[in-house]
């Protein structure tokens, strides 16, 4: 009996504590769910020069067409992390040459090929965006659509209203977990998923 008598102390202890700390949660959903937004605001631009965007661990074919070369050099990548020199040969399929590769950090990438373009030795960059999710995701999300951004806001804004305005805390923690389930089965970041799946299960402790 007495030991229930702690556990119930302890538990409502640990209430108190998230109680108090309210704001604290939710400026922690609010940079969580912001993190989400940097990944779709940090494209990359180069004009006509961009190849497209892409997604982490899968081939990314990064090409260049030349119709007077008789050869082009990758010569450069550069990525989140820094200038990568490569130096190799595309691979040249008539006037058109590739070379693939395959990057496990999100960001914006640029590289840089050189040929000899009318016997003359010239260079031109390129840019393309690899976003921190997969296409394939077990629920055939696409986290590209601006359909699905809007719904995930529009769900996260909801959940919050909920908990701090409604004080509907069980209603707002299902939504947090909700779209912590989304986002995770979708392909997202799987820290930044966790993160407001946790927040989900924490507002329910306000109650």
């Amino acid at each position: 009996m007495k030991d229930n008598i702690n556990n119930i102390y302890k538990l409502h202890n640990i209430s108190n504590i998230m109680k108090a700390n309210k704001g604290f949660i939710f400026m922690s959903l609010i940079f969580a769910f912001a993190l989400f937004f940097v990944s779709f605001a940090s494209a990359v631009s180069c004009g006509d020069n961009n190849i497209g965007s892409f997604t982490t661990n899968t081939n990314i074919t990064l090409r260049q067409t030349c119709s007077n070369c008789t050869y082009v050099t990758l010569s450069s990548i550069t990525s989140p992390s820094g200038i990568l020199p490569v130096n190799v040969n595309m691979t040249k399929n008539g006037v058109d040459y590739s070379y693939v590769v395959n990057v496990a950090v999100s960001g914006g990438y640029f590289y840089t090929v050189f040929g000899n373009k009318d016997g003359v030795l010239s260079s031109e960059t390129f840019c393309f965006d690899v976003l921190p999710y997969t296409k394939s995701s077990l629920l055939g999300i696409d986290l590209s659509s601006p359909f699905v951004i809007v719904m995930f806001v529009v769900i996260f804004l909801v959940a919050c209203v909920l908990l701090f305005f409604f004080k509907k805390v069980v209603f707002a923690g299902g939504l947090f977990i909700l779209l912590g389930f989304l986002l995770l089965f979708s392909g997202f970041n799987l820290i930044l998923s966790l993160v407001i799946i946790l927040g989900g299960v924490i507002a329910l402790f306000l109650k």
